[in-house]
């Protein structure tokens, strides 16, 4: 009876790891080879942008130049958005925004720059996810983790901004978006 019963235990065990295995497998699969991959630094096929200020083209968030920066054109500011294209669909692991006209701190706050921002993500077949992100008033890189894939293009749309006023709008120097390979 006793053998019986240790049979019947590792069989409902068994059949629990199959079942937990089809409906979490694939999703832990794409975890561990997220946290386990070297990201890749991406550079977008295509950059457009909702408006651009006179001498700051949409093509400037992607440049690598983080003190060159696109602005959308004046009184454009709130919903203003920059979009990147890619040639072929990627798993995005991350994006670093570089908010602001500058890297240096006392150039950065003279101008304006994004606070709340949405990210949007489209896949092939055109399904969108869309993540939003708080920026904190500073200079520098700002880290956000994604881990979507199938990722064929992606937008940043500017919901609220820190300086706004006097005719300034929220500027970004740079968007990196990092892969897995």
């Amino acid at each position: 009876m006793r053998r019986l019963l240790a049979i019947l235990l590792v069989l409902v065990l068994v059949a629990l790891l199959a079942w937990a295995g089809l409906r979490y497998g694939p999703g832990l699969l794409e975890t561990i080879r997220d946290r386990t991959a070297t990201p890749k630094l991406i550079t977008p096929s295509a950059v457009t942008a909702s408006s651009a200020a006179r001498g700051h083209d949409a093509q400037l968030v992607s440049d690598g130049l983080s003190n060159r920066y696109w602005a959308p054109a004046a009184g454009k500011g709130g919903g203003a958005w920059v979009e990147l294209a890619f040639d072929k669909p990627i798993r995005v692991l991350s994006v670093i925004v570089h908010g602001g006209v500058s890297p240096q701190q006392q150039k950065y706050a003279a101008d304006g720059r994004p606070a709340d921002v949405l990210l949007s993500l489209w896949s092939r077949d055109g399904s969108r996810t869309d993540q939003r992100f708080h920026l904190v008033d500073r200079a520098g890189p700002q880290t956000f983790e994604t881990a979507v894939g199938d990722v064929a293009r992606m937008r940043l749309t500017i919901e609220s901004g820190y300086g706004l006023g006097g005719g300034r709008v929220p500027a970004i120097g740079e968007i990196e978006v990092f892969r897995r390979p």
